[in-house]
């Protein structure tokens, strides 16, 4: 990373082993930075909602990183469709709103 400290799918790698290894801790900030490093990429962006959801338990930052992989690509699969994903989450949430 010193040396190529702008490449995103890098970043990425290095986030998913320092997961792999199990300080999650310490792979959060490295998927965020992943995910601000390559904004094209659909697979950082999805890779990067899964480890807030399976990893970190955070949906709502889940949320976000599938729907920026959606709008770069509505057919994304990783391990599902992010648009189940999405829609998933949503449903979630809003079962958790307060009823009017």
């Amino acid at each position: 990373m010193k040396d190529h400290p702008g490449d995103g799918e890098l970043a990425f790698h290095l986030a998913a082993e320092v997961n792999a290894s199990g300080d999650r801790a310490a792979a959060e900030p490295i998927f965020v930075r992943a995910a601000a490093l390559a904004p094209k990429s659909a697979t950082v962006q999805a890779c990067t909602g899964r480890f807030f959801l399976k990893a970190a338990s955070k949906p709502m930052e889940a949320l976000d990183s599938y729907f920026r992989a959606y709008f770069l690509d509505p057919d994304y699969y990783e391990t599902e469709y992010v648009e189940s994903r999405i829609a998933r989450l949503a449903r979630d949430e809003l079962a958790r709103c307060p009823a009017p």
